[in-house]
C-alpha cells in the first residue's frame, strides 16, 4: 500500500509567507522611525533605530523596563496609556512625550502606540520618531513672533494684520484712534 500527497499548494504558501517575512524585516528594520513591541513594562522587540535614538544596546533593551526610557515627568501619563491600551480601551494612538536616553540627553518624541497580538498574546506596538528639532524650531518661531509683536506694539504707526478677511493683530496704536 502506497499513499502520495501533493504539497505543491503547502510550498508556495511556505515560499510566499518566507518572501513576506523578508520583506517586512527589511522594512522594519530601514525604517527611519524606531519600531518597538512591549508588553508588561518588558521590550520584546526593537528596530535599529530604537538603538540609536535611546542609545541603549538592543541586548540592554530587552533587559529593562521600557519606562525607564520615559522621563520622569511623563511617565505616569504615559504608563495610563498604556495599561488603557493594553486593556482594549479605545484612545487616539499619537500623542508626544519626551524620553531619557542612556548619556542622559531629553528626546522630544512623537508617538503612535497601538494595541496588537504578538506570540498570541496582547502587545503594544510603538512608533517613535525624534522631534527634538522640529520642537526647537517652533520655539524659534514663537520667539520670533514675540519679539515682533513687542516691535508692532511699540511703533507710532497704525497697524493691522488680517487673513482672509480675519483681522489677526491690530497694534495699541490702530485701537487707540478708533
Amino acid at each position: 500500500y502506497a499513499s502520495a500527497r501533493d504539497i505543491t499548494g503547502r510550498k508556495k504558501a511556505a515560499a510566499a509567507l518566507q518572501e513576506s517575512e523578508e520583506k517586512y524585516r527589511l522594512v522594519v528594520e530601514n525604517s527611519s522611525n524606531a519600531i518597538y513591541i512591549y508588553r508588561n513594562d518588558r521590550i520584546l522587540f526593537a528596530n535599529r533605530r530604537v538603538t540609536d535614538l535611546t542609545g541603549y544596546s538592543n541586548d540592554e533593551l530587552l533587559r529593562m523596563n521600557i519606562w525607564d526610557l520615559v522621563h520622569p515627568e511623563d511617565r505616569t501619563r504615559l504608563q495610563e496609556s498604556g495599561k488603557q491600551r493594553i486593556s482594549g480601551s479605545v484612545i487616539p494612538p499619537n500623542f508626544t512625550g519626551r524620553i531619557v536616553k542612556k548619556n542622559g540627553d531629553v528626546v522630544d518624541c512623537e508617538f503612535f502606540v497601538n494595541r496588537i497580538l504578538f506570540r498570541n498574546q496582547p502587545a503594544l506596538l510603538g512608533i517613535t520618531r525624534d522631534i527634538t528639532e522640529q520642537k526647537k524650531a517652533e520655539n524659534a518661531l514663537l520667539e520670533i513672533q514675540k519679539k515682533l509683536r513687542t516691535v508692532l506694539d511699540h511703533l507710532p504707526d497704525l497697524v493691522l494684520v488680517h487673513r482672509d478677511g480675519r483681522i489677526l493683530y491690530v497694534n495699541p496704536a490702530m485701537t487707540d484712534t478708533l
